[in-house]
């Protein structure tokens, strides 16, 4: 059905994404046989709170699949020229907005995009990944050249926050990451990563690497492979 907002696709906001903001995770898996879906578009930025990865709380998954939970896959597949925008306190990425399954051999390009955290209570952190957005998760052999963008947010080449002992082997990103200034009462301040925006110390990352520029305004913590390890 692809005619209403309630259709897999409507005109307002593109594609609607599988699993999460209200579904059921997705927690089957997604073998794109090495396939590309080209030219996906969504812009999803009305607020739908969630809390989809322990711990860390969203306003939205935005992506092909929303949120991939534990037993989920996605494999073998290629996305191309994607524009996917989310909104302030979202957790967005071309594949996936959130990630507790794994991603194998999976690639993005194109645009991605988030807007900010939101200053309430602890604050709910906007997070944007060229492949993932949010991920305690496995991504190996995957790579992204996706440009990503946000404002007071944490934004990635490949993953835009990696916690919850997440993994990252063999994958790499060459897009341009940039990240807005910490504003004036904020609760986090932005992060920008080459590779990964933010990462829990307690994640790994290894046979990996970022050749993009990464630019941050005033306040943000920056980095060519990863914008802040915590």
């Amino acid at each position: 059905e692809t005619t209403s907002a309630a259709g897999i696709w409507n005109p307002a906001n593109g594609f609607v994404p599988v699993g999460g903001n209200g579904a059921a995770n997705f927690t089957g898996v997604f073998d794109g046989q090495g396939h590309t879906i080209s030219n996906l578009s969504i812009t999803f930025t009305t607020a739908n709170p969630q809390t989809p990865i322990p711990s860390l709380t969203t306003d939205g998954l935005v992506g092909l699949f929303g949120f991939v939970d534990t037993t989920g896959v996605l494999e073998n597949v290629n996305i191309a020229n994607a524009h996917v925008t989310g909104g302030d306190g979202m957790l967005v990425g071309a594949l996936a907005g959130g990630l507790l399954g794994s991603v194998i051999n999976a690639s993005s390009s194109g645009a991605v995009s988030v807007g900010n955290e939101i200053n309430t209570g602890g604050g709910i952190t906007a997070i944007a990944g060229g492949l993932v957005g949010g991920s305690a998760g496995f991504i190996s052999n995957s790579h992204s050249s996706a440009s990503v963008t946000g404002g007071d947010a944490f934004v990635g080449g490949l993953l835009g926050s990696g916690g919850g002992g997440s993994t990252i082997t063999n994958s790499f990103a060459t897009g341009n990451v940039i990240v807005g200034s910490y504003p004036a009462g904020g609760v986090d301040n932005p992060n920008a990563g080459g590779l990964v925006g933010e990462q829990d110390g307690a994640s790994a990352v290894s046979g990996s690497f970022a050749t993009g520029s990464v630019t941050g305004g005033a306040g943000a913590a920056i980095g060519g492979l990863i914008g802040s390890l915590k």
